[in-house]
Parts: C-alpha cells; structure tokens; sequence
C-alpha cells in the first residue's frame, strides 16, 4: 500500500524530494523532474548527484538515462558528492581495472604462443572492454572537472612527460594494430603486441591515472 502524500506547500500528489537529506520543493515530483530538480540544486551548490534512491531502493543506470515521467513512490532521495572526490575515485578505479586488463593481455599472449589463439579470443575480448571503460571515464572525468586533454601530466620522474591526448591517441594506435594483426591472422604479431605493446600501455595509463588522482587530492 503507496504511503500517504504529505500536504505541504510546493508539494501537490508526487514524490518527497530529498538531497543530501534536505527537502527540495517540486510540484508533482516525478522520477524525471526531481532527478532533473535535485541534479540542479547539487550543481548549485557545486557537486553532483551520484546516488538516487526511490522508496529506499536505488535506481538503476539504465532508467537513470532514460526517467521517466511518472510518480515510482513516495519518496525519492538523491545523494551528491563533490565533483573532484568522485573523479579521483573513478581514476583510481580505473587503476585497478587497468591491472585485470593487464593480467588478461599477458594470458591471451601465453594463450597464443601456446598455439591456443582459441583460448585467448576471451581474454582478449574482455581486455579490450576494460580498456573502452577506462579511456571513457578518463575522457568523462575531463570533461566533468573542465581538464583539457591538452593538460600536461607530469610523471615521477619527470623525463616522459605528456599531455592527455598523446596518452589516449597512444592507445587508439595500438588498439588498430592488434585489429590489424587479428584481421590479418598474424597470431605472432598479437601475441608481441599483448605482450609488450600493450603492457607498456598499462603502465603509462596508470602513470597517468596515478597522477591525475594525485592532483585531485592536493588541489
């Protein structure tokens, strides 16, 4: 049975409207106007809504990006952070998924020169989709945070300084060279490309990531 709609100025038969806690008045409060209200009101007051709850379940992705106009429940709450925490916890996420990614490649090499490139199509596949993931969050984070892909990002050392985009072009090249060497049936080529190419493209990418978060925190 649905709770009862509160009589309460700014409010009329929708969904209580909750961000970070505090009450947000929406007339009629929908999934989509008070996504769309409290998405508002965290930018306002600089930070971004990450969680949204309806009735105490959370709400998926998938109808997050499509919401519908429609009354779910009684009671929606949305959670916000400040945009530079949830970009560094991103970049870091990605750390840990660029080191699976890694494993996967150097299996899918071994896989080959086994003489199994059956047994590397897998491994290979599921690599790749982590690589896609990464370099769209890395290029979401940008675009959040206003960082241009021009920006240097320095490294430890200090000698293999680069700029966002060499980082990501870097790794559109290699990506076309193992499709080549796929395409072609060039079962040695891919085997040297997953096993040194793309293992050096790990280590810059979580070099860059690394730093990336590094300036998040200090700034």
């Amino acid at each position: 049975m649905r709770a009862a709609q509160l009589d309460l100025p700014g409010y009329t038969r929708g969904m209580k409207v909750y961000l970070d806690g505090q009450p947000l008045a929406v007339e009629r409060a929908t999934l989509a106007s008070g996504l769309r209200a409290g998405s508002e009101a965290a930018q306002r007051r600089g930070r971004v809504v990450v969680e949204v709850y309806v009735d105490g379940a959370m709400v998926s992705d998938t109808l997050l990006g499509d919401p519908p106009d429609e009354v779910l429940g009684a009671e929606m709450k949305l959670v916000s952070v400040e945009p530079r925490l949830l970009v560094r916890e991103t970049l870091l996420d990605a750390v840990e998924a660029l080191d699976k990614a890694g494993q996967e490649q150097a299996e899918a090499a071994e896989e080959i020169q086994s003489g199994r490139p059956e047994g590397a199509m897998p491994l290979l596949q599921s690599a790749i989709m982590k690589w896609q993931a990464v370099r769209d969050a890395v290029e979401k984070s940008a675009s959040l945070l206003d960082i241009p892909l021009s920006a240097k990002i320095s490294s430890p050392t200090g000698a293999a300084d680069r700029n966002l985009s060499q980082v990501v072009d870097g790794l559109a090249v290699s990506l076309t060279e193992v499709r080549r060497t796929l395409e072609a049936d060039d079962w040695s080529g891919l085997a040297d490309l997953l096993a040194y190419d793309m293992a050096t493209q790990v280590k810059d990418w979580q070099e860059m990531l690394r730093s990336l978060a590094d300036g998040l925190r200090t700034a």
